[in-house]
């Protein structure tokens, strides 16, 4: 809409008039685009939180920057590739998304070469590669219908987890859960969809901390 903005002129006056409906509010797209990592290590952003905000940054979120030479120690981040995970900042579907430890270190230079400051046309991001939590998982049977008895998987193996915590109107409403085989959790590299299950019930911390 912005590249076009003159065009869009129209729906953005409907949209203000309430004539029309969108399927994710113009301001959603700012939490989907992955450059709000970057802005909240920024010194302007956290010179109006709190220190209790700053803290929860800092615990939850892994540091985020543009791979820019002038962002970032490029030497740095080709050196220790299993450290880091480059990705384009506005894309999805795990298109362009680079996990330093699931390549070569030949492999690893070429996508620096070829995304660092901004080559591609767009932006790129590097993060912290922050190491999946893993559970027992049994594995789609792709072809089941094809194989013989002995040939279908019955053995769970471990599989990484990446979770989305999702609130609406500042209430907690569900998990998004994914899970897969490799660094990178998308449908194209094996990744699934799993059932994430909320229960509401009392339980005793004792019990909890033995779990």
């Amino acid at each position: 809409m912005l590249e076009f903005w003159d065009e869009s002129q129209a729906l953005i006056e409907a949209v203000r008039a309430e004539k029309v409906a969108l399927i994710g509010s113009f301001a959603g797209h700012i939490v989907h685009d992955k450059q709000l990592f970057e802005v909240l290590f920024k010194p302007e952003t956290q010179a109006f939180l709190i220190d209790e905000e700053i803290s929860f940054v800092e615990e939850t979120v892994p540091m985020t920057a543009f791979l820019n030479e002038d962002e970032v120690n490029l030497a740095q981040i080709r050196a220790n590739k299993d450290e880091w995970i480059i990705k384009p900042t506005d894309h999805y579907g795990a298109d362009n998304v680079y996990a330093g430890n699931a390549l070569s270190q030949e492999e690893w230079e070429q996508v620096i070469d070829e995304f660092a400051n901004e080559r591609a046309g767009y932006p790129f991001i590097v993060q912290r590669f922050i190491t999946p939590f893993k559970t027992d998982t049994l594995p789609p049977d792709y072809g089941i219908n094809e194989k013989p008895d002995g040939a279908v998987l019955s053995d769970p193996v471990p599989y990484n987890n990446l979770n989305g915590l999702y609130l609406y109107n500042g209430r907690f409403q569900g998990v998004f859960s994914r899970l897969g085989p490799h660094s990178t959790i998308c449908k194209q590299n094996e990744g699934m969809t799993a059932a994430s299950i909320w229960v509401d019930c009392s339980v005793d911390p004792a019990v909890a901390l033995e779990v």
